[in-house]
């Protein structure tokens, strides 16, 4: 247990801490683009409020890159220092999900304070119209982890494949989508109203008032599922010079 605290602390330290200051000064920048943007609308016609801004769109998506890029400078370093796999594998997953609680922590402050003097949209808001501040940093926190690990998948796949293996898979959604679209048509619409019920189902919009906790549940149930490809995917990668 001691050495997974310590390779967390080393990821936090050498990386995440890093990212957070680039990622604060883009928020800010967002905060003063959308004041600028708010006041300007309201000059120009006074009987309007407009919105303007997007903060967890941001978030999301660094979180997602962050997934990609953080596996490539810690991998090498830590087995050359004797860490196991197993180890790096809980460590990195502890990791990710504590970058995503601080980052979700941010994003919801930013958001409350912003609000006290323009107004702006975001993903959280869009989908559940809802401004309880726990609801909205618990859901902020899952859909990151949940993206940090899909992102750390996806570039373990490509890590451990052959070039022939990673042109496939790049060729794969431009095929199995159009494939996916035609089954569709030829069955009346259901594949994608099954997929559309099971999205609203497991994002909590079945009930008339959507409930965030159960998109929380889903989404950490889903980067929890990922644990187990990602885990194999990890005995398998080398170190590559």
């Amino acid at each position: 247990m001691n050495n997974i605290l310590k390779i967390t602390k080393f990821h936090l330290l050498n990386l995440f801490i890093g990212q957070s200051i680039p990622f604060v000064a883009t928020l800010l920048l967002n905060v003063i683009i959308s004041v600028v943007v708010t006041n300007m609308a309201k000059a120009g016609n006074p009987g309007v409020k407009p919105t303007a801004g997007s903060l967890d769109p941001v978030a999301l998506v660094w979180m997602f890159a962050m997934g990609m890029v953080f596996f490539a400078q810690s991998f090498k370093f830590m087995l050359s220092h004797g860490v196991s796999r197993r180890r790096f594998f809980f460590a990195a997953g502890f990791s990710l999900a504590s970058m995503a609680a601080m980052w979700a922590i941010v994003v919801t402050i930013f958001v409350i304070v912003t609000r006290t003097f323009t107004s702006i949209w975001g993903v959280f808001d869009l989908l559940y119209r809802a401004r309880n501040a726990l609801s909205m940093v618990t859901w902020e926190f899952a859909a990151l982890f949940l993206l940090a690990v899909i992102g750390w998948f996806i570039y373990l796949v490509y890590y451990v494949s052959g070039r022939k293996t990673k042109y496939i898979i790049t060729a794969a959604p431009f095929v199995v989508a159009p494939l996916l679209v035609l089954f569709n048509v030829m069955t009346d619409g259901v594949i994608f109203q099954a997929v559309g019920r099971f999205f609203i189902n497991a994002m909590g919009f079945s009930s008339r008032v959507p409930n965030p906790y159960i998109g929380v549940g889903s989404m950490l149930v889903l980067a929890v599922a990922f644990g187990g490809p990602i885990f194999l995917l990890l005995r398998r990668a080398q170190i590559n010079d």
